[in-house]
């Protein structure tokens, strides 16, 4: 099996992305995949609850947990996420921690 290396030949969709959302909601909180993942975290909790994946075409993926996220902060980033037509994953945690897709 060979590792293929994927490399983007526009990563403005990822730099605005990632500029817009840190300015709406603070710094991001760590990344990894070689710069493929960023994640934020609730300042109260210490929680990730948002994540930005670049996907192979070079556009922003976003995944948030809305058990972990801050309100008004994930109000934000579905409406910037709605209005430049990012894909946005919402995902909730019941009690006895099933996850629930919505």
């Amino acid at each position: 099996m060979t590792n293929k290396k994927v490399y983007f030949t526009d990563w403005s969709n990822i730099i605005w992305a990632v500029s817009d959302i840190s300015k709406m909601i603070g710094s991001i909180s760590t990344s990894a995949e070689e710069g493929r993942m960023l994640t934020w975290s609730n300042e109260k909790t210490g929680e990730y609850w948002l994540y930005l994946i670049a996907c192979d075409s070079g556009k922003p993926h976003f995944l948030i947990y809305e058990d972990r996220a801050p309100t008004k902060k994930m109000y934000a980033v579905i409406g910037y996420c709605d209005y430049h037509e990012h894909e946005v994953e919402i995902s909730a945690y019941e009690s006895q921690g099933k996850e629930v897709q919505q």
